[in-house]
């Protein structure tokens, strides 16, 4: 069963999205170093942010962070997320 937005409801819901675990810098730390290197396409960036909206009916502030790897070399595709995130929440 999925859950619904009163289960999902808190006061200040973040959505955490790794756009790519691509990186150039080779931090020991890191847990993109030892992921398979890919890029979250659209489609799905689009549905996990329209998924998020949905679980966060009710809350007055969303927070998306965008990450990786090191989230510009996805540059492309973390613009238009930003940009559809920004259209979405300003819908409500």
């Amino acid at each position: 069963m999925s859950p619904t937005p009163s289960d999902a409801i808190i006061s200040n819901p973040s959505c955490e999205m790794m756009v790519t675990t691509r990186c150039n810098m080779q931090c020991t730390y890191c847990i993109a170093m030892d992921l398979p290197k890919y890029d979250m396409t659209k489609e799905i960036g689009i549905s996990a942010i329209d998924y998020f909206i949905y679980l966060s009916e009710g809350a007055e502030v969303l927070d998306f962070i965008f990450t990786g790897g090191e989230p510009l070399l996805n540059y492309p595709k973390l613009k238009e997320l930003i940009e559809y995130s920004v259209a979405k929440t300003n819908e409500k």
